[in-house]
């Protein structure tokens, strides 16, 4: 009998009580029972064997005469040498890729000066947008390019100056791209995608699509040089999102039911990939003001704010939310009080969980019913302590970066500065200050505790405001790798493209440029420009699925460059660095400081 059978028979027999109970309590087996079983399990492990195929694997073994060999600890070094090569060369591309976007976006925006834009000044469209892209496809009959029927036809050509290029609509040719699963895509041009809540054709927005055209061309020599190259992406810090190759965009969610509108929720800047790419790892504690006076809309666009908020945050960063209402304070739950939690999406769910179903509550039961008199001083003393326990504690409980404190609030009694003196004397604990209303007071008061303690400061009047302000923080986290022009490249994780590049009418086999079932890797860097415009500080470009962190490995013969440790702020100096570049970049960063 089989060992394996064997082992599975006297587990059996050991837990069955299948036999004959004697007068003792003893259990005694016939001999007939362990036949049947030893019947049951050949016929189950036979089973088993003929769905996994084995006599089909060892026949196309035998038909291809595959022979084993006794593998030396020679032949294994060997071949770990081989996998590490390959993947450093691959490692090596890719940072080169994204350094190549890096050094472009420098120089372009270095020469380029911001100009105050009308749709009028325009004869030819200031960026493809996206979302307004006419596909064409090219004819099999006569190999000649036409408008696909599915949309209008363009329009003829105006005169210079007489068309509104910023609403206009696009052609492009759209083909099935055999790198991308067959999406139709254009390896001609990039397209842009601009979040719904801004304005695709304010100034702002003309003048960061004007200076990154000249990115264009770095994206096809990138795809050129290196076929593993799939996507290509570049996010600026208001808004636009440049993917290469260009592709038609498509809402991102739809409702349950087909009559409902779709509603197209992407934002370059709330994607893992940008956001680890944006700032360092930080530690966050947010103060939320439950005073008497949030009570209504205050407190629910004091909710919206700490979800926003809790979105620009990723696994590298931690994380807690303390309320601070009737002259004392809560957090939200006891068993996180005095304590840092990892920015997992489940640890964040939790949290906004239990907010959510305390609302839900009768106001007699609520834990946080916005009541009495808040005590600043309590929840700011309460915010530094327990970010000096995180940075003394190890560094599971802390990111071991930046250490921010974020206040929601309608209204402050003082500027506190005496408080700010003692516990943030050296100001390495920036502090964020939201208010709450367009009825909000103290105004200034709110302003100048920001200021004081480099951070920012904005008012959220309606929940129309929440998104958009809330995002206003993170370039600032920013400045410090801008000013120390530190260069890092990071690995994300594991992540599911969240891009539909297909019509969702579409069969579900070309609903998105990476099936259900594919998972993609996405590296990123940081390009320290100017800190208040900062269009290219998170410029990324796909590569293959790899485990984060790792080491960022460099080509034979050049020094090795080691992953930013957390913490950790190297000074890296760049030969290519055009002179322009570091003047303009260094005096722009001084007028923007807080």
């Amino acid at each position: 009998m089989d060992s394996t059978v064997t082992v599975v028979l006297f587990a059996l027999i050991c837990l069955s009580d299948v036999g004959q109970q004697t007068q003792a309590g003893l259990v005694t087996l016939r001999d007939s029972d362990i036949d049947q079983w030893v019947e049951k399990i050949s016929k189950d492990l036979t089973d088993f064997r003929t769905k996994l195929g084995a006599t089909k694997i060892e026949k196309a073994f035998v038909d291809r005469r595959v022979t084993s060999r006794v593998q030396t600890e020679t032949d294994a070094g060997q071949l770990l040498q081989s996998v590490r090569r390959r993947i450093e060369n691959l490692l090596w591309k890719s940072e080169n890729n994204v350094k190549n976007i890096r050094i472009q976006a420098e120089k372009s925006y270095a020469k380029y000066s911001p100009q105050n834009y009308s749709c009028s000044d325009f004869t030819a469209h200031p960026y493809l947008r996206a979302a307004a892209i006419l596909k064409k496809k090219v004819s099999p009959e006569v190999g000649a390019t036409e408008t696909a029927k599915t949309t209008a036809a363009p329009a003829a050509p105006a005169a210079p100056g007489s068309v509104d290029y910023c609403v206009e609509e696009a052609t492009l040719e759209l083909s099935p791209d055999p790198r991308l699963y067959d999406v139709e895509t254009n390896r001609k041009n990039s397209t842009s995608h601009v979040p719904p809540n801004i304005y695709d054709a304010s100034n702002e927005i003309l003048n960061v699509a004007n200076w990154t055209g000249s990115l264009d061309d770095v994206f096809i020599a990138n795809a050129q040089k290196d076929s593993t190259l799939k996507w290509q992406y570049f996010g600026t810090t208001e808004g636009m999102f440049k993917i290469y190759p260009g592709i038609q965009w498509y809402v991102q969610t739809r409702n349950y039911t087909q009559n409902d509108m779709p509603i197209d929720m992407f934002d370059c800047r709330t994607q893992y990939w940008y956001l680890l790419a944006a700032t360092y790892p930080q530690d966050m504690v947010i103060l939320i003001d439950n005073s008497g006076s949030m009570k209504g809309s205050s407190s629910i666009m004091a909710n919206k704010t700490l979800t926003e908020i809790l979105h620009t945050l990723n696994v590298n960063d931690f994380f807690n939310v303390v309320m601070f209402m009737n002259m004392s304070i809560k957090y939200v739950s006891n068993a996180f009080n005095r304590t840092m939690l990892q920015a997992t999406e489940m640890n964040k769910n939790t949290i906004m969980e239990l907010i959510s179903n305390d609302e839900k509550k009768k106001e007699s039961e609520r834990q946080f019913s916005p009541q009495g008199v808040s005590d600043f001083r309590l929840a700011l003393v309460e915010a530094f302590e327990l970010l000096r326990m995180a940075k003394n504690q190890s560094a599971s409980a802390s990111a071991g970066g930046v250490q921010t404190i974020m206040l929601i609030t309608d209204s402050a009694p003082e500027d506190f500065a005496d408080l700010f003196q003692k516990y943030n004397p050296d100001q390495q604990i920036r502090l964020f200050t939201f208010l709450i209303g367009q009825e909000a007071t103290d105004e200034e008061t709110v302003k100048a505790m920001a200021c004081r303690n480099r951070g920012y400061f904005v008012q959220i009047a309606t929940l129309a405001d929440v998104k958009e302000n809330v995002q206003r923080y993170v370039p600032v986290l920013a400045r410090t790798n801008a000013l120390l022009r530190d260069y890092f490249f990071v690995w994300t994780g594991v992540h599911q493209n969240q891009i539909k590049t297909q019509n969702p009418e579409a069969p579900p086999a070309h609903m998105s440029a990476v099936p259900q079932e594919a998972q993609t890797g996405g590296f990123t860097a940081f390009p320290p420009l100017t800190p208040t415009t900062a269009a290219a500080r998170a410029a990324a470009a796909n590569a293959s699925v790899l485990p984060s962190p790792i080491s960022t490995p460099q080509p034979p013969g050049k020094q090795q460059q080691q992953l930013r440790l957390k913490g950790d702020i190297p000074q890296h100096q760049r030969k290519e660095e055009d002179p322009r570049v570091v003047k303009k970049r260094d005096l722009d960063c001084i007028q923007a400081q807080v």
